[in-house]
């Protein structure tokens, strides 16, 4: 989903609007929160897409200095594109 209102079924008692976020306010809130922590705790530190056998992972502990667009980017970029989903494996 990419944003917009989406409508709660009411069951009969009150019809409840929540308005979701776009990507674009997802993705800014995180590189806002990476920011904020870097500020706090005196680092420099950017986001990294890390994928294995256990997980896919968002982590934003890492170096060089990435926004979150740039780290999903750059794990999009990995390998040919049949490769992708598997990070390059």
């Amino acid at each position: 989903m990419t944003g917009g209102v989406f409508s709660v079924p009411s069951m009969g008692l009150l019809e409840l609007e929540v308005k979701m976020p776009t990507d674009k306010e997802r993705l800014d809130w995180l590189d806002k929160v990476n920011c904020n922590l870097n500020a706090i705790a005196g680092t420099r530190y950017g986001w990294k897409f890390e994928m294995n056998h256990n997980r896919a992972a968002l982590t934003d502990h890492n170096l060089p200095v990435l926004t979150v667009r740039e780290a999903i980017d750059a794990a999009m970029n990995i390998g040919s594109s049949d490769d992708n989903m598997s990070g390059g494996r």
